[in-house]
C-alpha cells in the first residue's frame, strides 16, 4: 500500500491484520500473510522483484493464488517483471493491488481493493494482473493514470480482464487443466543506457554501454536523435526506439533510424519495455551472446509476446 515517507503508520503485521481481518468474510477466502519487504514504491528494484518471484515459484503448488500489496507509482514495473519471469509457469492469479490511502482514513480504498484483490486470487485468472477500483488490467500492459482522488490505468489497445462483478473477459487467461512446466527465468540486467530523446535536450554523447534505449515522444524521433542513433549503430552497439506512450505510429525520422539498423519497440507501455530489456539482456549474457548476436536476439524477443502483453 502508500505509505507516508516509505513508512507506514502502522506496525507492518498489524497494518495487515486489520485489513485481512476487515476482508476475510467479504473475500471468502483464507490468507496466508507473508512479508517480502517493506519500501516505498518508489524505491523498489530488482532485488525485490527478484525476491517476488522466487517466492511464488517455489511456493506455486501451496495456494491458489497470490495478493501483493504495492505502491501505484511503480506497480506498473513490477506487474511487468512478474509477468516475464513467470511466463513459463503461470497457471494461477497473481494480483497487485495498492490504494491512494491508509486504512485509517475516512476516504481510504485500501480495504475494497485488497477484497478485490482476494477475490480474484481464488477464481480462475491465469496471468498477472493489476485490481483496483472494480477494474482488472493485464499487469504486463499497464500504464498508470489519475482520475480525480483515485489511481487507476489503462491498457493500451486491450479492454479490462474482467467486469466490474468481476466476471473474467474472453480474453482473459485462464487456469489450464495441467499446469506448464516451464523454467522460470528471474533474472534481469541494469547494463544499459536509458535517454528520453526530447527535442529540447541534446543528444547523448557516445554511450560507454552496449546497449540504448532512446523514448521517443509517440513514434517520432526528432532529427538530431537520428544522427544519435545511427552513429551508435555503426559503433555495434544495440539501440531501442520506444515511446512515451505505446503506439503504432512511425514517422519519417524514426522510419530511417529503423531502416539504419534501430530495433523498433513503440507498441509497448514504457514501463514494460524497460523491463523486458532487462530481463532480455540478461538472458543474453547468460547465453554468452556477442554484440551481433545480442542485436539479433533483442530484435527477435522484443517482437514476441509474453504473457498477452502485445
Amino acid at each position: 500500500m502508500e505509505t507516508i515517507g516509505g513508512q507506514s503508520r502502522f506496525a507492518h503485521t498489524d497494518y495487515m491484520q486489520a485489513l485481512l481481518a476487515s476482508v476475510a468474510s467479504a473475500s471468502r477466502c483464507q490468507v496466508e500473510l507473508h512479508r517480502l519487504c517493506r519500501v516505498d514504491s518508489s524505491q523498489i528494484g530488482i532485488v525485490h522483484w527478484q525476491a517476488m518471484i522466487s517466492y511464488i515459484a517455489q511456493h506455486r503448488g501451496d495456494y491458489d493464488g497470490f495478493v501483493i500489496t504495492h505502491g501505484t507509482d511503480t506497480i506498473a514495473y513490477t506487474a511487468a517483471a512478474l509477468a516475464l519471469a513467470l511466463s513459463p509457469i503461470i497457471n494461477f492469479p497473481v494480483i497487485l493491488t495498492g490504494s491512494m490511502h491508509t486504512p485509517d482514513q475516512k476516504d481510504s480504498d485500501a480495504l475494497a481493493n485488497l477484497t478485490q484483490a482476494l477475490r480474484l486470487a481464488c477464481g480462475d485468472l491465469a496471468e498477472v494482473a493489476i485490481a483496483m477500483h472494480g477494474m482488472v488490467w493485464r499487469g504486463i500492459r499497464a500504464e498508470k493514470k489519475l482520475a480525480a482522488k483515485s489511481a487507476t490505468f489503462i491498457t493500451p489497445g486491450l479492454a479490462c480482464l474482467a467486469d466490474q462483478h468481476l466476471v473474467l473477459r474472453s480474453h482473459a487467461h485462464r487456469r489450464a487443466e495441467a499446469a506448464p512446466q516451464g523454467r522460470v527465468i528471474n533474472a534481469f540486467s541494469a547494463r544499459w543506457f536509458l535517454y528520453h530523446a526530447l527535442p529540447a535536450l541534446p543528444p547523448p554523447p557516445t554511450v560507454d554501454l552496449d546497449t540504448i534505449l532512446l523514448v521517443a515522444a509517440g513514434g517520432n524521433l526528432a532529427p538530431a536523435y537520428l544522427d544519435c542513433a545511427v552513429q551508435h549503430c555503426r559503433l555495434g552497439k544495440t539501440v531501442i526506439l520506444g515511446a512515451t506512450r505505446a503506439t503504432s505510429t512511425i514517422y519519417p525520422p524514426a522510419a530511417q533510424a529503423i531502416e539504419a539498423g534501430v530495433i523498433s519497440a513503440i507498441n509497448y507501455t514504457l514501463s514494460a519495455l524497460i523491463v523486458k530489456i532487462a530481463w532480455l539482456l540478461a538472458r543474453s549474457a547468460q547465453r554468452r551472446h556477442d554484440a551481433g548476436q545480442r542485436k539479433e536476439f533483442m530484435k527477435k524477443e522484443l517482437a514476441r509476446s509474453y504473457g498477452g502483453e502485445i
